[in-house]
């Protein structure tokens, strides 16, 4: 291989190392403050829901807790929101097939899914459960949109420098094959 090729292959190569790990690590570090937001999210999320429960439970008026956790489907990441009093009954559930119906079992079948309940406290005790299913597979999505952008942008910028390494390297074997040529 000529002084010129392995110039350009080393540069390469060189470039190939160092932009996979800064992807690679950026993309890990920007993928576990993601998650550990979305965990503490999703821990307001049941907070807020359970203090709303609390509410409709000691009044025994469901109607505003059903509508606000039907309104829940709005964020991409909630699948599913089950309320249930202490007798073991759905009373709201995004879902109003299940009111009336035994508090369902939690149980995830699908990647990506996973429940977080709470139970609902009130001044005697326990009055019912929270349970929400939340999905990751938006924040799955927007990562691998985000790993593709910056693979693609580090292939075209890789590409992009082991041609001007080519043409340096075209340029010094050049002028070094002239110094020979003056040498000889």
């Amino acid at each position: 291989m000529s002084l010129k090729y392995r110039i350009a292959a080393t540069i390469l190569a060189f470039e190939v190392i160092i932009i996979g790990a800064v992807l690679w690590l950026t993309l890990g570090h920007s993928m576990r403050s993601v998650r550990d937001q979305v965990a503490q999210t999703e821990e307001v999320t049941l907070q807020l829901l359970a203090n709303l429960s609390r509410a409709a439970l000691l009044t025994d008026e469901f109607a505003d807790l059903q509508t606000f956790i039907e309104e829940t489907r709005r964020d991409p990441r909630v699948v599913t929101v089950v309320v249930g009093a202490a007798d073991g009954r759905v009373i709201a559930a995004t879902e109003p097939e299940l009111i009336g119906e035994p508090f369902p079992e939690l149980v995830v079948a699908r990647e990506h899914r996973y429940w977080r309940h709470i139970d609902i406290l009130g001044r005697a005790g326990v009055l019912g459960t929270l349970a929400i299913k939340f999905s990751h597979q938006p924040l799955m999505l927007a990562y691998q949109e985000t790993r593709n952008l910056g693979a693609s942008t580090a292939i075209v910028g890789m590409v992009a420098t082991a041609v001007a390494g080519a043409l340096m390297g075209f340029l010094l074997t050049r002028r070094l094959r002239a110094l020979a040529a003056a040498a000889d």
